[in-house]
């Protein structure tokens, strides 16, 4: 068992999305290169805006108010698992629908209701994947020896090396792009 050291994170400014921190623990010192998934969240935010758009202009229709702030791929992606039996069934006891279908004809309705189902079936996948890479990133650089990885709290990153071992510690289960001083590396480093 070595020595367990700690270092909470810190943002040099306010927004950075690459960050560079020499860190000395014990007599070894190792270089890590921290990064946010710019490019991602970029594509990540034109997806949310054009979803945001089909919302607000298709409102929901709930206890005679309207509902401008759902989730479109949640409300729909369920639809495209349904057969037409089913969809019917969903039509007849749904208590909120989008506005543009409320007094369609029925035909009409599950056209409308299809079509946007296999829209949010298409992007549900686009989405996941993006939220996925949606973490800050590392390179660490320590003897020669390079470790890449995203900070997500938990195992040990060169855990079969007894000379050095780090992992990321938080109260959180993910790290978001605000969540960085919210995190600490753990190091472990070999007394000898």
């Amino acid at each position: 068992m070595g020595t367990l050291y700690t270092l909470p994170l810190t943002l040099p400014e306010e927004g950075a999305t690459t960050i560079y921190k020499n860190v000395t623990v014990g007599s070894r010192n190792i270089q890590f290169r921290f990064q946010w998934a710019i490019a991602s969240e970029e594509q990540y935010e034109i997806i949310q805006q054009s979803l945001a758009v089909k919302t607000k202009s298709d409102p929901l229709y709930v206890n005679d108010a309207y509902t401008y702030n759902y989730d479109f791929i949640e409300y729909y992606y369920p639809l495209s698992l349904m057969s037409d039996a089913q969809l019917d069934e969903w039509l007849d006891s749904a208590e909120a629908l989008p506005n543009s279908i409320r007094t369609a004809q029925r035909a009409a309705q599950k056209i409308v209701l299809r079509n946007r189902a296999k829209e949010a079936a298409a992007l549900k996948p686009v989405v996941e994947q993006y939220k996925e890479v949606l973490k800050w990133q590392f390179h660490a650089l320590y003897n020669n020896e390079t470790t890449v990885g995203v900070i997500e709290p938990g195992g040990w990153y060169r855990s079969q090396d007894v000379d050095l071992q780090f992992r990321f510690v938080s109260p959180l289960a993910y790290i978001g792009r605000k969540d960085f001083e919210r995190v600490t590396i753990e190091f472990e480093v070999d007394n000898a």
